[in-house]
């Protein structure tokens, strides 16, 4: 059904535009970027949990999680996790409901986008499906890579294999102004760093001290101090990619991918 006008404007009256949405590509670096922002900034924390736009779509036909969720966005700054494509409108044009309140977020709050090496995210969500779908482990990854993708496949025309989707959802954000760029590797390389940019970008003020919460590369173990939204978490290496990537399927991923790592500062 349709919304009105009328309907639409009492969804965002009174939504706040102090929200911040994180947005990427799934398994490039989502939670690692939420875990920094509630850990370091209590105009965030103090409004925790993080709220997720597909949450809300898997949730949308229960009145009481859509109505919670629209509080939400009304009561308090709030993390917004988002794995949409450059193209939100289509991504969310499935539903009137979650179409309009996407369009109003990411017209009205600030987004930072990371993005991780394509190579390392291709590894990680090959692992990630073997771990949830277990009837995929017969499928290697070089065929994974090839095979058409189908994460949101449901929201563009074009049919993109899986190093295509990927170029696909990345080049699409690069062309997006106002926006914060952070990759994986550097909030890893280089906390403060990226910490700073978040501050400058946000323009607020951080807690008095900064937490830490990146997870070492060489255990699972964390600050203590911070608290983390991980969920699945598996290596989080750079570079791991090294160790599954066969010559083909190099020659696959910069076939596809128009030299993108390059321009971006990867080797």
């Amino acid at each position: 059904m349709k919304l009105s006008i009328s309907q639409n404007e009492n969804i965002s009256l009174g939504m706040r535009e102090d929200h911040i949405i994180i947005a990427s590509h799934r398994r490039s670096g989502t939670q690692l970027t939420i875990d920094l922002i509630l850990n370091n900034f209590d105009i965030y924390s103090n409004a925790k949990p993080y709220l997720s736009l597909a949450g809300l779509q898997k949730n949308i036909h229960k009145k009481e999680f859509e109505n919670q969720f629209i509080s939400n966005l009304k009561d308090k700054p709030r993390v917004i996790k988002s794995h949409a494509h450059a193209n939100h409108s289509d991504y969310y044009s499935n539903n009137e409901t979650i179409l309009h309140i996407a369009n109003y977020l990411f017209k009205n709050c600030k987004i930072i986008y990371v993005y991780r090496d394509g190579r390392d995210v291709l590894n990680s969500l090959y692992y990630y499906y073997n771990k949830l779908y277990p009837e995929r482990n017969a499928i290697n990854f070089s065929q994974f890579i090839n095979m058409k993708n189908d994460l949101d496949d449901d929201t563009f025309s074009k049919n993109l294999n899986r190093v295509e989707y990927w170029y696909y959802h990345l080049n699409g954000w690069l062309q997006k102004n106002n926006i914060l760029f952070l990759s994986y590797e550097q909030i890893l390389k280089d906390y403060y760093g990226c910490f700073l940019k978040i501050r400058e970008y946000l323009a607020i003020n951080p807690n008095s001290k900064i937490i830490d919460v990146r997870i070492s590369q060489h255990s699972t173990q964390s600050n203590n101090k911070a608290k983390h939204t991980s969920i699945l978490y598996r290596k989080g290496l750079i570079g791991d990619y090294q160790n599954i990537f066969s010559r083909e399927d190099y020659n696959v991923f910069e076939k596809y991918t128009n030299n993108l790592l390059n321009k971006l500062g990867y080797n």
